[in-house]
């Protein structure tokens, strides 16, 4: 994966220590609470702030929460919604999805006080595509269980949905390790937890991040009660992550078969066209037949307008229309976890538009992709992936 800014807009280390210290970050920062009943919340830390490059640029850096924070405020989203209270993730929720020498492996790191430097040496030796300084196991224990208050908030009903702003992401991160800038899946562990501790029988992941989310698809390959959907680049296997299990073929295994579904695209330029075209013909068919009781997004947003990363166009609009749709699975009960996205502009807007129709109660999903507009790959990887699983489900038919 890229290591650098893919666009104009990031900053440096002397900018990023100025917006830390207007938002007056410090390790013993106590997170906001202010909770109601109903309607739609957010959960953040300025604590996930601090997990940073120890040298050099980054493109997943903390200005993406920033400059999201920033984009919510101006538009006066905050004063509309509610804050969620954020936690560590416990061992228990760790441990759903990760082995126990990982888990322990990175909480023996956080409790030997090390420096940047131990940290940043440590990551290289053991992941892949992962930077880590002194604050990136509290800041990943924070992502986690972060990610679990927002599902245990809709589920309890005490919102109608939610998006947690976290960071680092999660959904390449394997049972065993942390990669591509994920050290525990935050998504999967949240999915866990609704089933293992909330009593929920069906939950839908979909997963809309231009990257393939692998650590997320071997957790719930064999699992019956869990659906992974993922729309992503696969670019024949040579995109990131590599390799052939993101293509449509791969349809779970045992108790899990029909429930992975992928819509593998190959090449760029893909837009709202495209991906809507693929919610009409793919998602919205087998996710009303698969009735979630939840839907949770691994919310990356490298697919948009602008980030060189994916090499997409999908603009803010286009985001709140996926999740629009989605709304429609489950009468609302939507949770949006953060993923990647690397744009600056076209993620804070992309996320404040996605954050504005979670709160608008209307769960029609009126909007039709234009057949004009949509590239030949996008009808390629649908009827790939109906026919793949067109024995599993009755509602898809190639188009």
């Amino acid at each position: 994966m890229l290591l650098e800014a893919p666009d104009g807009n990031g900053h440096g280390p002397t900018q990023l220590n100025a917006c830390l210290s207007s938002l007056c970050v410090s390790e013993d920062i106590l997170p906001s609470s202010k909770t109601k009943t109903g309607g739609t919340a957010v959960i953040y830390d300025d604590r996930m702030l601090l997990h940073k490059k120890y040298k050099g640029a980054h493109i997943e850096r903390p200005e993406r929460l920033i400059a999201i924070r920033k984009e919510l405020t101006e538009r006066g989203i905050t004063d509309l919604i509610q804050t969620l209270e954020s936690r560590d993730a416990t061992f228990e929720e760790l441990a759903y999805v990760h082995t126990k020498r990982h888990i322990r492996k990175l909480l023996a790191l956080q409790n030997s006080s090390p420096s940047d430097v131990e940290c940043h040496q440590f990551a290289i030796e053991e992941y892949e595509d992962m930077y880590m300084n002194k604050s990136s196991v509290s800041a990943a224990l924070l992502a986690a269980g972060s990610s679990v208050i927002a599902v245990e908030a809709v589920i309890k009903g005490k919102v109608r949905n939610g998006f947690a702003l976290v960071r680092p992401p999660g959904h390449h991160a394997e049972s065993h390790c942390g990669m591509g800038f994920c050290l525990f899946n935050n998504v999967a562990i949240a999915a866990k937890a609704a089933v293992n501790d909330l009593g929920v029988k069906k939950v839908l992941i979909v997963d809309w991040d231009v990257h393939h989310g692998n650590g997320t698809q071997r957790c719930f390959i064999n699992d019956e009660n869990v659906m992974y959907f993922s729309v992503h680049r696969h670019d024949n296997g040579r995109f990131y992550p590599h390799g052939e299990s993101s293509a449509a073929e791969t349809v779970g295994i045992g108790n899990g078969v029909g429930r992975t579904v992928n819509v593998a695209l190959n090449g760029k330029g893909y837009g709202d066209d495209d991906f809507l075209a693929v919610w009409e013909h793919v998602l919205l068919p087998i996710g009303k037949e698969f009735a979630p009781e939840i839907v949770i997004v691994s919310a990356g947003f490298d697919a948009a307008l602008g980030d060189t990363t994916g090499g997409c166009k999908v603009t803010p609009g286009g985001y709140a229309k996926l999740i629009r749709g989605l709304k429609g699975l489950t009468d609302g009960k939507v949770v949006a976890i953060l993923e990647g996205g690397y744009h600056i502009k076209s993620l804070s807007e992309s996320v404040a538009a996605c954050i504005e129709e979670l709160q608008r109660d209307d769960d029609c999903n009126s909007y039709k992709y234009d057949k004009q507009r949509i590239l030949p790959g996008t009808t390629t990887a649908i009827n790939s992936t109906i026919r793949a699983h067109k024995v599993h489900w009755k509602s898809i038919v190639e188009i």
